[in-house]
């Protein structure tokens, strides 16, 4: 059952020194609780993304824009921002891929960081990435793999792939 999943999970992080389980503590269900201190980090979205990031490498997506296209307005042009389908995604071993129209990113077109990472791939009519979401290079850099750093073209390589500049 899911509280026992629960019971075990708390356990493996109590054990680990991540949490600490309160012992004598037990939810509604009898399962092991951990403290509130537990969930002290849990509106960090940015630690919440490093996290995924951790678990989910090497499964990274870049992000490409499509060139800047602007509107004429009277007090000047204004860049107009891109529209999803625009957007093209590319990963190491595949190449170009597409995000799946059941995706909670699938419409989205605004991201800070072009680097998103995921969790299942599929290829079917194309190659599909589902449950992903938007990284920072930092994540990248800390959580990915071999950094290798270029300093005649002031560029920080991640795996020979994912280039920070």
């Amino acid at each position: 059952a899911i509280a026992d999943l629960w019971q075990q999970f708390v356990e493996v992080l109590a054990d680990a020194g991540f949490v600490r389980a309160t012992r004598g503590r037990r939810g509604a269900d009898g399962a092991i609780m951990a403290g509130d201190a537990s969930n002290k980090e849990s509106s960090n979205i940015r630690l919440i993304r490093a996290v995924i990031c951790a678990g989910l490498y090497p499964n990274v997506v870049r992000i490409q824009n499509p060139e800047t296209t602007y509107i004429e307005q009277a007090a000047g042009a204004i860049a107009q921002a891109p529209k999803a389908r625009e957007l093209k995604l590319f990963t190491q071993p595949d190449g170009r891929v597409f995000l799946h129209p059941s995706s909670v990113n699938f419409q989205d077109a605004d991201y800070v960081s072009p680097w998103l990472v995921y969790h299942d791939k599929q290829a079917t009519s194309k190659v599909f990435i589902r449950d992903s979401t938007m990284v920072t290079p930092y994540a990248l850099l800390l959580f990915g793999g071999e950094v290798t750093v270029l300093h005649e073209r002031g560029e920080v390589r991640v795996d020979d792939w994912v280039r920070l500049a």
